[in-house]
């Protein structure tokens, strides 16, 4: 080995510089793999930002619009529920005015059909009639059976359909309870 080098000619433009880096020393040229990996490796890269960003649209599709549309569907099925829960307190009251009105129609025109205020024939009135008569009035109203009378005029009652099935059920098994109760609550 000789002690003096070899002379280098002068860097004339980029593209002579870059040869003499990559081939330091008198190395050999690269080889043609290399020149494939260095045209191919770029290209990949560029397709796997690509490939990732349709990674990112299908996962923000499939998973954060779903999740923004859920949120919404949550929202107004919260909004409607409040709107139902209004709406059946109103049909809550409404009922109960139907309710208090037939049960009071009820007690009214079968408290006066089953006491024999509906009787046409009329007790006599003037003091000349005999005992007799007046007697046979009062056993024609005694002899009312309340409890069948009541049932009866529960069965010819067709306003008492608008109750609910239960109130109907506790209204057929004890009706002389509602005709004491003042207020035509069951």
């Amino acid at each position: 080995m000789s002690i003096v080098r070899s002379y280098v000619p002068p860097i004339r433009d980029a593209k002579s510089l870059r040869n003499r880096i990559m081939n330091r020393g008198g190395a050999v040229e690269r080889s043609r793999r290399e020149k494939l990996l260095d045209t191919w490796l770029p290209r990949l890269s560029h397709l796997s930002q690509f490939g990732l960003f349709l990674l990112t649209l299908g996962a923000l599709y499939f998973t954060v619009l779903p999740l923004y549309q859920k949120a919404l569907l949550d929202e107004t099925i919260a909004r409607k529920e409040i709107e139902l829960k209004r709406a059946n307190a109103e049909i809550e009251k409404a009922y109960i005015n139907v309710r208090t009105f037939t049960v009071r129609a009820y007690v009214l025109f079968s408290g006066a059909e089953c006491s024999g205020l509906l009787d046409s024939s009329e007790p006599p009135s003037e003091p000349g009639k005999s005992r007799k008569v007046r007697r046979t009035f009062a056993n024609r109203i005694f002899a009312i059976d309340v409890g069948a009378c009541l049932n009866e005029a529960l069965k010819n009652t067709p306003s008492l359909g608008n109750l609910r099935i239960t109130e109907s059920l506790v209204l057929s098994w004890n009706p002389e309870r509602v005709l004491s109760s003042k207020s035509g609550n069951l």
